[in-house]
C-alpha cells in the first residue's frame, strides 16, 4: 500500500487536537449507545459487551509528550470523562474568567483486577486556570490539564462502590498540557457540540427501538395475563418482566407513574431479572424465548429469533459468554435443552 491510499483509509477518531512544538493534546470519541433495552440511558454506562468486559461511554484525553525524544522516547498518558462531566468543565469556562482561578475539574479513576501484589490501574486528571507563575509573572496559558497514570490498590465501600486507598497511589507517567483562554474555550466547545449531534444522531433510533419493544412486552404480558390470569402470576417469572435483562416492565395498575419512576419497586424488579432461578424457580420455554439480547451483534433480538435463525449460536451464550446477564445465559441453555430432549424423544 502506498503513502497516498494509506492516507486515504486512515479514519481519525479524535474531536479535536492541540498541538505544541513537544506536545499533543487530543480529545477523542468513544461513546458508546445503551443497550435498547435501557434506552433511556441513552449512553453505555458499564454494560456488558460480548467478550464480558463493561462497556462505558466517555471521552478520552490523550497527552502526548515527545520533548525528549518521540517514539519509545515520548510519554503518552490518558485519561476519561463522561459527556456530563464535559459539559459540566465547558460549563464552568461560560461562566467568564474574570479574576477566577484555581482547579476546576479533578477526578481519580481507580479499574481492573489487581496484580499479583494487589494493585489495580490508575488514571488522574485534573483541569486548573493558574493565571500567574510561581514568582507573580502573568501567564499567556493558564489552563492546565493534568493527566497522571500509575497503580493503587482498590477498596470498596459498603454500597459495592470502588475508591483508591489512601497512600497507595504509584505513579508511572504524568504529562500536561497549558492552553490559552481561546483555545481552551474553543476546544470545550467542539467537544460539547460533538456530544450533542452524537445523542442525536444516535438517540434516535434508540429510543425508537427501545419504546417499540417496552409496547410490545407490555402488550404480550397482557394479553398473557388476560388469557390465564392465574398462571401468569404463578408462571415462575417472579415478576421479571422486569428491566433490561430480561423483558420489559409489565402494564401497571395506576397509569400515574411509568415502571422506571417507582423507585424500589424498579430496583428489586432489575435484581430480581438479573437472576432468574434466584427463587428456586427456572423460566419456562416461552418465556426463554422472550428474553432480549441487549449486547453484542445480536443486539435487539430475542432468543426465540436466535433459536429460528441461528440456533447454532445460542450454545456460545451458554459456553462462552461470561457476562452478567444471567436471564440470556439461563435461557439459551433452556432452549438448547428442548431441542436435545426433541431430539432424543
Amino acid at each position: 500500500m502506498n503513502q497516498q491510499s494509506e492516507e486515504r483509509s486512515y479514519i481519525s477518531d479524535e474531536i479535536v487536537t492541540h498541538m505544541t512544538h513537544n506536545k499533543v493534546l487530543a480529545f477523542k470519541d468513544k461513546l458508546n449507545a445503551a443497550p435498547f433495552t435501557d434506552y433511556a440511558r441513552i449512553h453505555a454506562q458499564g454494560d456488558a459487551g460480548e467478550d464480558g468486559r463493561r462497556i462505558y461511554s466517555t471521552i478520552g484525553i490523550f497527552i502526548n509528550d515527545f520533548s525528549k525524544g518521540k517514539g519509545e522516547n515520548s510519554v503518552v498518558a490518558e485519561a476519561n470523562i463522561s459527556p456530563a462531566q464535559a459539559r459540566y468543565i465547558f460549563w464552568r469556562t461560560q461562566a467568564g474568567f474574570g479574576g477566577f482561578e484555581g482547579q476546576i475539574f479533578a477526578s481519580t479513576k481507580i479499574f481492573g483486577n489487581p496484580d499479583q501484589y494487589g494493585y489495580c490501574q490508575v488514571r488522574k486528571l485534573s483541569i486548573t486556570r493558574k493565571t500567574k507563575d510561581n514568582n507573580g509573572k502573568e501567564m499567556k496559558s493558564p489552563w492546565w490539564v493534568v493527566v497522571e497514570n500509575g497503580v493503587g490498590i482498590k477498596d470498596f465501600n459498603s454500597n459495592g462502590g470502588s475508591y483508591m486507598r489512601s497512600g497507595s497511589f504509584k505513579s508511572h507517567r504524568m504529562v500536561f498540557a497549558s492552553l490559552t483562554d481561546e483555545d481552551f474555550y474553543c476546544y470545550m466547545s467542539r467537544v460539547v457540540a460533538y456530544i450533542d449531534l452524537w445523542e442525536i444522531s444516535n438517540g434516535i433510533p434508540l429510543i425508537k427501538a427501545g419504546r417499540a419493544a417496552l409496547e410490545k412486552a407490555r402488550a404480550e404480558y397482557a394479553a398473557e395475563q388476560a388469557n390465564n390470569p392465574q398462571g401468569s402470576q404463578s408462571s415462575g417469572t417472579n415478576g421479571n418482566y422486569g428491566h433490561s435483562n430480561n423483558y420489559a416492565p409489565p402494564p401497571q395498575q395506576s397509569h400515574s407513574q411509568p415502571p422506571a419512576q417507582q423507585g424500589g419497586q424498579a430496583q428489586q424488579t432489575r435484581q430480581s431479572s438479573n437472576h432468574p432461578q434466584q427463587s428456586g424457580n427456572i423460566m419456562t420455554l416461552e418465556q426463554s424465548r422472550a428474553v432480549f439480547v441487549n449486547f453484542g451483534k445480536h443486539n435487539g433480538k430475542t432468543l426465540g429469533q436466535l433459536e429460528a435463525e441461528k440456533f447454532s449460536e445460542l450454545d456460545w451464550y451458554v459456553s462462552k459468554y461470561h457476562g452478567n446477564n444471567e436471564a440470556v445465559r439461563s435461557g439459551a441453555g433452556i432452549i438448547i435443552a428442548a431441542h436435545n430432549q426433541k431430539k432424543a424423544s
